[in-house]
């Protein structure tokens, strides 16, 4: 097994794909892991590299039908966010929200760019505003100070964990206390462990519906962090599974080729 860190860049990917194909000859490539990189070297897949790429866990619409050698085992953000936007809705009687979405990364802009102002039209909720930010950036605050100023009634992140934390954060500095949702890159283990730092109030992601705060305010009750450490492991189970059925049939076609 040959592994290379695309440090989550397009430039980064195409390169090292290029390298596993060109020079290392495999049989087939798990990941990248982003949506990003894979819209970059999908393209090229039918005319360039011809080997069967299996991107684990990206989440953009579309992405796996742009070759018949790409593939992906999860679901696409659309249908992730589809009965979690309406859960969502449903329980906090929401009918006014500002999107916030990093217009940099590939999922994170497509949620917060067409799958989130879809699916909140289709449950007749009014979009007050989309705010955009860049991927590196670490301060919210006008963003949030927007969001609150609009009368939001519930925030709406297309939003990678480290980001969605931070701008929870910026909220609960500001005292902007409504119910944020995310997405798929929103759904990842360490946004739980985060919510303990006191990020996570009414919060929603696609893989959960994240309990109630504790009384008064931010953070997590104290028999929550069990359960919350028994989520994150929960999170974290599919991908290992995915990963040990596709080392099986390598396996077994390697030696079949050989």
């Amino acid at each position: 097994m040959i592994c290379y860190d695309d440090q989550t860049l397009e430039s980064e990917a195409l390169q090292q794909m290029s390298r596993l194909v060109d020079r290392d000859k495999v049989l087939a490539v798990v990941g990248p892991c982003f949506s990003g990189p894979f819209e970059t070297i999908a393209p090229q897949l039918d005319t360039r590299f011809k080997t069967v790429i299996d991107s684990y866990c990206s989440a953009k619409p579309g992405l796996s039908a742009m070759s018949k050698w790409a593939f992906r085992n999860t679901l696409t953000s659309d249908k992730q966010l589809t009965p979690v936007v309406k859960a969502w809705l449903d329980e906090y009687k929401i009918k006014k929200v500002v999107i916030i979405y990093d217009a940099e990364d590939a999922v994170s802009k497509g949620e917060g760019a067409a799958v989130l102002p879809k699916l909140l039209k289709e449950n007749n909720v009014e979009i007050l505003d989309s705010l955009t930010y860049r991927t590196k950036d670490t301060d919210y605050s006008a963003q949030v100070t927007k969001a609150k100023s609009l009368g939001a009634e519930g925030i709406a992140l297309g939003a990678c964990y480290q980001n969605a934390a931070a701008i929870a954060k910026e909220m609960q500095k500001q005292d902007l206390k409504v119910p944020i949702i995310g997405g798929a890159c929103a759904g990842a283990p360490e946004l739980h462990r985060d919510r303990r730092q006191g990020c996570g109030r009414h919060l929603h992601v696609d893989r959960c519906l994240a309990r109630r705060p504790a009384p008064g305010g931010a953070g997590l009750r104290q028999e929550d962090q069990s359960q919350d450490e028994r989520l994150v492991a929960a999170l974290q189970r599919p991908a290992l599974l995915r990963h040990r059925l596709l080392v099986q049939v390598l396996l077994r076609e390697g030696r079949h080729h050989q």
